[in-house]
Parts: C-alpha cells; sequence; structure tokens
C-alpha cells in the first residue's frame, strides 16, 4: 500500500476451507482503480490467531498483509524460491495484458515470531510496466522485492 500511495483490497477467486485452515487463490488490486498488482495463491493456518483476526481473515476482503500490519502482529517473512512462469489465461485476464508472457513470482512463508506456520504464499506480480502504470515507482518495486 505504501509502494502504491493507495489501499488494497483482496479479491477472491477460489477458496476452500478445512477447520482452521483457509485455502485461497486472489489478485490483489488497488483501491480507486481496481486494477490487479498481484495475483496469488495463499493457504493461512487461522491458529494462534484472535477471533478478530480470524473474522477479517474470513471476510476476504483485506489482503493478510494488511491484517497482521493493523493488529501489530509480529510476523516473519520467508520467500524459498523466485521463479517466472508463463501467464495463463486467468493473469492474463486480471493483469489485462495484450497477451501470454513471462511474469516472475516467488514462494514465501509467514511464520509467527515464535516460528510457528501462518501462511504459505505463492506470489505472481505483473510487468514492471504495469506495475508503473498502476501508480508505483519501479526503483522501489525492485528494493522492495529483493
Amino acid at each position: 500500500e505504501a509502494f502504491f500511495g493507495d489501499r488494497i483490497h483482496l479479491h477472491v477467486l477460489r477458496q476452500e476451507w478445512q477447520r482452521e485452515i483457509v485455502t485461497r487463490q486472489v489478485t490483489l488490486c488497488l483501491k480507486s482503480s481496481n486494477r490487479a498488482v498481484e495475483f496469488g495463491a495463499i493457504q493461512i493456518d487461522l491458529n494462534g490467531l484472535t477471533t478478530p483476526q480470524k473474522q477479517l481473515v474470513r471476510k476476504g476482503e483485506q489482503p493478510l498483509g494488511t491484517i497482521l500490519n493493523a493488529f501489530d502482529i509480529p510476523h516473519e517473512s520467508h520467500p524459498s524460491q523466485f521463479f517466472r512462469i508463463k501467464a495463463d489465461a486467468l493473469m492474463v485476464k486480471y493483469f489485462a495484458l495484450q497477451g501470454p508472457q513471462t511474469l516472475y513470482g516467488r514462494c514465501n512463508t509467514l511464520r509467527h515470531r515464535g516460528g510457528a506456520p501462518l501462511a504459505d504464499v505463492v506470489e505472481v506480480l505483473p510487468p514492471l510496466s504495469e506495475l508503473s502504470r498502476a501508480g508505483g515507482s519501479v526503483p522501489g518495486a525492485l528494493s522492495a522485492q529483493g
């Protein structure tokens, strides 16, 4: 949100529940333009979250990171793989691409500070030109992703 200077909301494409585990396929979209700035899949373990935090996750309107920040929930990010992928039909649609092209992403695990699992995430970003048009600063995008 700081990168784009805009709020980000969740667009849930698919969702499954198994007890305290939610698995979703999502796009993260800018509030002002509804432009997709990330396509991903996430599996969230609700154990260790309070009832109000769980309720926000269940609503499916805000990204998990936004919820974690709003409640000052200490967590650690553990990226494990970086990859490139050819955009499939859904990615072409939601990123408004002219056709399939190579995109980049990462696999990441979020953990509570004590090491307990919180979420496994696969994130795919649109091309840098799309991030730029969405209002982000390309140099900031590169440094933020390491």
